[in-house]
């Protein structure tokens, strides 16, 4: 990914009143490839598991905490590779949460 893509990314993942510390954060998960380690390990839980929560999901592993999940499942959603579901008790935090397709 060239600079200027990297940069849009960064943008893209941080609000404009966030600290120069967040668009540091977003670039370095771009470049070390984190990002795109977390999301196929986030689509492939999402396709083994269907209608699962982000919380159920990060239960299913122990590559992937339930936070890495959470960011990475809009991003797939923008890809249209992922569907966000309705909302329902999650039976791992107990509160009302999303479940992806």
């Amino acid at each position: 990914m060239n600079t200027q893509s990297q940069f849009e990314f960064a943008i893209s993942h941080s609000r404009n009143t966030d600290p120069n510390t967040s668009f540091e954060a977003a670039k370095k998960i771009l470049t070390s490839g984190a990002h795109h380690s977390q999301s196929q390990k986030t689509l492939a839980l999402v396709k083994r598991y269907p209608g699962l929560t982000s919380a159920e999901l990060a239960f299913k592993t122990d590559e992937l905490t339930r936070a890495q999940i959470a960011r990475r499942l809009p991003d797939l959603e923008k890809q249209n590779l992922i569907k966000k579901g309705d909302v329902r008790m999650c039976a791992v935090c107990k509160l009302n949460s999303v479940i992806w397709f």
